[in-house]
């Protein structure tokens, strides 16, 4: 079965190794296999954990052996610094277009570290949860939500954006998985009458 890039798991595993098959050139005569493994060290920003958690998945390419790409706007990126930051470069590179860049990794811009724990200083008013900007942005992430069509049901993609949640589906059989970053609580289960409020 192929991965579904939807999921956090699957996006995280993608970067155990990946082989690709290499079309032969002029001067060869059959096509060989390469077997990419993660070129970084772990003190580089991205690291297969923070790329997996701005969205991305393992995709190298002769050539650029550490591309990934967003498994919701399919925007690929490659030749990594020490010092990039998976959630800035995404959310720099493809706000608009890409709900997971917009309600994800531009919340790494508000968060900052004071001690062990991390606070909320957000840059402007637009920035705040209840702004109707970002409102529609998690409404965006809910493409394919389950209860959208279930008649009588409280929890459709609406309701669920407007409490602060993203869609954010999981491996283990949690299709309703719904997350709310400014908390990092994840729920799923949800019932008719449950309010996500």
């Amino acid at each position: 079965m192929a991965p579904n890039y939807r999921y956090y798991t699957h996006r995280l595993a993608s970067f155990d190794s990946q082989t690709i098959s290499v079309v032969p050139t002029k001067g060869s005569r059959a096509a060989k296999s390469i077997t990419f493994t993660w070129p970084h060290p772990p003190t580089f920003g991205a690291t297969p954990r923070t790329l997996a958690a701005a969205g991305f998945y393992f995709a190298p390419e002769q050539g650029s052996g550490d591309r990934v790409v967003c498994f919701f706007c399919d925007v690929g990126l490659a030749n990594w610094e020490k010092t990039d930051s998976p959630f800035e470069e995404h959310y720099t590179r493809n706000e608009d277009g890409c709900p997971w860049a917009a309600a994800r990794c531009s919340l790494e811009k508000d968060r900052v570290k004071r001690g062990k724990t991390f606070i909320w200083k957000f840059s402007s008013p637009s920035r705040i949860p209840t702004d109707p900007a970002r409102y529609n942005v998690r409404l965006r992430t809910f493409k394919g939500w389950p209860y959208d069509k279930a008649k009588g049901h409280n929890c459709t993609s609406k309701a669920l954006a407007r409490a602060g949640f993203v869609f954010a589906p999981d491996d283990d059989g949690y299709e309703d998985m719904a997350k709310c970053f400014y908390c990092d609580r994840e729920l799923s289960g949800w019932s008719p009458d449950d309010d996500p409020l």
